[in-house]
C-alpha cells in the first residue's frame, strides 16, 4: 500500500504492506531528517499498489529504503551502487533486480 501522511510538519509518502501508522513511526523515527519534526501521523491518502518489494519513506527530497533484512538506505539525494536498486514505473517503488519484481 501507498499511503500519503500528514506528520504536522510536513507530508510523507509511506509504501509498506505493514500497518502503516505504527511502521511511519518505527520507520520515520531512525531518519534524522524527519524524526524531530514529527508531531502526529494523520493517513490522508491510501492507494493499493501491486509491488511486495521495498518498504519506503519519502520526504522533504529524500527517500529511504528498507530491505527485508531491516537494512535502511538513502537512496536520494545520494543515489550510488551499493544496492541494486532499479526503478518501478508501475507504482514508484525501488527494487532491486534479485527481488524478482510482482504485479498484479
Amino acid at each position: 500500500m501507498k499511503y500519503k501522511i500528514d506528520y504536522g510538519f510536513g507530508y510523507a509518502t509511506l509504501y509498506t504492506p505493514n500497518p502503516p501508522v505504527e511502521r511511519f513511526y518505527a520507520l520515520a523515527n531512525t531518519c534524522f531528517g524527519i524524526r524531530k519534526s514529527i508531531m502526529g501521523c494523520q493517513i490522508i491518502r491510501a492507494e493499493d499498489v501491486t509491488c511486495t518489494d521495498y518498504e519506503r519513506l519519502e520526504f522533504n527530497g529524500d527517500i529511504y529504503v528498507w530491505r527485508e533484512d531491516g537494512a535502511r538506505k538513502m537512496i536520494a539525494p545520494f543515489p550510488d551502487d551499493e544496492w541494486d536498486i532499479g526503478y518501478c514505473d508501475e507504482c514508484r517503488y525501488e527494487a532491486g533486480s534479485d527481488r524478482g519484481q510482482q504485479h498484479g
